[in-house]
């Protein structure tokens, strides 16, 4: 296999990236993949794959070093066909629906530094791409919501993915999600969701573990989860018996009695004269 290595040494320009609107294809029936890196922190660290014309290149692509990846062809036109790998800080930009392969795996490698796929905050419509799996080594994000503006509306974001995996270890955490407008779906016949769920936070809700919420009959909606049972049950026991000491030590207070003992009233009034 052949690769198209692009090294992003500089960067261009706030929320811009080099664009490719041509077509990327394997070279004579042989492979091609694709190679971008970086080594400047910002997300205008980009190329963006765009047009109206899908790329035919079906080997894999790694975004590592702080570089990026925008899709951004037309919707429904495919922009990656392979797997992608995105490690060292780099990230993979979502900007139309269906970008890529519904046989394609996303691995999320932030052993290093965090790993991000991120939603376009800047298109008003709907964005919904189907993944075979995601897996996650070290610290993944997904953000549903990547905007400089945080006023900026957007439609519906929806990933749809047969399974989710996440090592030991690691954690995914979702950012920028919102209830009813953003969705991470995940098949009910997932081989790996179980494993993952208590290795996934909601960043601004609730960070016990996800919970899973009937979307319908072939998939999962995964939503911010609440304590287990048996967690919520041990902290209203901790509280339960801090309530009860606290009422002990009320009760075992000392009585502050007159330093003259046990004078009759008399005396006590006698003596205060």
């Amino acid at each position: 296999m052949s690769y198209l290595n692009i090294n992003l040494k500089h960067d261009r320009c706030l929320g811009g990236g080099y664009g490719i609107s041509s077509v990327i294809s394997d070279n004579k029936g042989a492979r091609v993949g694709v190679n971008i890196s970086g080594g400047v922190s910002g997300y205008s660290n980009h190329i963006d794959f765009e047009g109206s014309l899908s790329n035919t290149f079906t080997g894999d692509v790694y975004i590592s070093n702080r570089a990026g990846l925008q899709l951004f062809k037309s919707n429904g036109v495919v922009a990656v066909r392979g797997n992608v790998t995105v490690s060292d800080g780099g990230y993979l930009l979502l900007s139309r629906s269906n970008q890529i392969s519904d046989s394609s795996i996303l691995r999320l490698d932030g052993r290093k530094r965090e790993a991000e796929f991120l939603f376009s905050g800047y298109q008003t419509s709907v964005i919904s791409e189907k993944i075979h799996r995601v897996e996650v080594t070290g610290n993944g994000v997904i953000d549903y919501y990547h905007s400089l503006d945080r006023q900026h509306p957007h439609g519906d974001h929806r990933l749809y993915l047969d399974d989710l995996e996440i090592e030991w270890g690691g954690q995914l955490t979702i950012k920028n999600w919102m209830l009813s407008r953003d969705f991470l779906l995940v098949r009910k016949d997932s081989e790996h969701l179980n494993d993952a769920l208590s290795r996934i936070k909601f960043e601004g809700h609730w960070e016990w573990r996800a919970a899973l919420k009937d979307f319908d009959k072939d998939y999962w909606q995964l939503i911010p989860g609440i304590p287990e049972p048996s967690t919520y049950g041990a902290a209203l026991g901790v509280v339960a018996v801090g309530a009860c000491l606290m009422r002990r030590r009320q009760k075992a207070a000392p009585v502050h009695r007159p330093l003259w003992g046990r004078a009759s009233a008399d005396s006590i009034l006698h003596r205060r004269r």
